[in-house]
């Protein structure tokens, strides 16, 4: 089976050629040139934003951040006062039963032995 052969058209709009002879140096030399200027204009915009950040004036609208800020930090903060709010519950009003002391010998636990010997091994 013999499949058709797609034939392009040449389209009106010229495209660019390289032309007959290959100019690599150039090449170079302008890809080179572009890597330098976009260098240049990295290291110019961090200068400019160390000295405006180290001189103390603002990069970006505050006023806007603030609110946006206090939005989103108001449900975690109800989080965390709730949460405290129930540790101090536990602290004290729960009262937590010890099942292996019976209810007339009440002896506080014996500390636990700690080891004074350091582990160096390596």
């Amino acid at each position: 089976m013999k499949l058709p052969s797609l034939k392009l058209k040449k389209s009106s709009v010229k495209t660019p050629s390289y032309g007959t002879k290959l100019r690599a140096s150039r090449d170079w030399f302008v890809l080179v040139g572009i890597a330098v200027l976009l260098l240049a204009g990295s290291v110019a915009w961090n200068v400019w934003t160390f000295t405006r950040v180290t001189s103390g004036v603002p990069i970006s609208d505050e006023q806007g951040l603030q609110s946006e800020r206090r939005v989103k930090l108001e449900p975690a903060r109800a989080i965390f006062e709730r949460r405290a709010a129930e540790e101090a519950r536990y602290r004290t009003e729960y009262r937590f039963v010890d099942p292996s002391v019976r209810a007339g010998n009440v002896t506080p636990p014996a500390p636990i032995a700690t080891s004074t010997a350091s582990s160096t091994a390596l």
